[in-house]
């Protein structure tokens, strides 16, 4: 019968009957073992990291903003990312955007304790060119109706072209025209929106809020007063009463050869007669 304190465990010198003090001196020395080999980066410490990661999107149109996302194992503590574009960053998860464009090649080096590591990612984005919209009115406040004509002021960012325009008028009338000709008929203020979309398939959107004005016309009207009812010559004094919005120019005609540019203008009549005023 084997003594109750006693155990058969495999050790260099073959099995043997060992004493619990023995045991308990093998137990020690290899748990000072492991805390050695851990102390010297021996196998159970971290270990060299592997770099990797992947994005949401790897393809789109200027103005294209990725989310990257870091895929690497072995837990590294640091990054550094070259996204090709000039822009760099140190932050685990970055979000870029690629204003130009091009093909992007990037990089992530990524370190901890036991090693460094690199990927790169030769062309893993593609920005293709899309357009800016700045367009224009020849007027944006008229008296109605009004004959508006638009310019779609429509540039490429690189090679390209555009494949189609769609007008709103905010009146609820549209066209397909690059560069239509519009009558409103309605009084108010009217958003205008530009969408256009590129031979790559990028759409882009300019929307101007209130950007039309469309007002009542203007209306000419006018009073007068003699300066004497019976003797000639006689003087007017002309009272307008023109309405209208805006900043009124005048142009007067009196029937006797005068004119004027004042707003309430006054003139001489040498002679008894009909006049015709405008």
């Amino acid at each position: 019968m084997k003594n109750p304190l006693s155990l058969v465990i495999p050790n260099p010198f073959g099995n043997k009957l060992l004493s619990e003090k023995t045991k308990n001196s093998l137990l020690i020395r290899n748990l000072i073992l492991c805390l050695l080999m851990l102390a010297a980066g021996g196998p159970l410490s971290a270990q060299t990291p592997v770099a990797n990661f992947t994005s949401n999107i790897t393809e789109g149109c200027a103005n294209l903003t990725v989310r990257f996302t870091d895929q690497s194992t072995n837990s590294p503590d640091s990054w550094a990312w070259d996204f090709g574009n000039g822009t760099l960053s140190n932050v685990q998860n970055p979000t870029v955007t690629y204003t130009q464009p091009g093909v992007y090649t990037v990089r992530l080096t990524v370190r901890n304790s036991r090693g460094v590591d690199g990927v790169v990612k030769t062309d893993y984005i593609t920005v293709f060119p899309s357009a800016r919209i700045d367009f224009t009115a020849n007027t944006t406040v008229s008296c109605i109706p009004a004959v508006i004509n638009f310019q779609n002021g429509v540039r490429l960012q690189g090679p390209g072209q555009i494949t189609s325009y769609a007008w709103d008028f905010g009146d609820g009338t549209t066209s397909t025209d690059p560069n239509p000709v519009k009558t409103y008929t309605i009084l108010g203020f009217f958003t205008v929106r530009l969408v256009v979309t590129t031979d790559n398939g990028c759409v882009v959107t300019s929307n101007r809020p209130r950007f039309i004005r469309i007002i009542g016309g203007v209306t000419p009207n006018f009073d007068f007063n003699r300066l004497d009812a019976c003797n000639t010559p006689i003087g007017v004094n002309f009272i307008n009463q023109t309405t209208g919005p805006g900043t009124l120019t005048h142009r007067w005609t009196f029937g006797n050869s005068a004119t004027s540019t004042e707003r309430n203008p006054s003139t001489t009549y040498n002679s008894t007669g009909n006049y015709n005023v405008k």
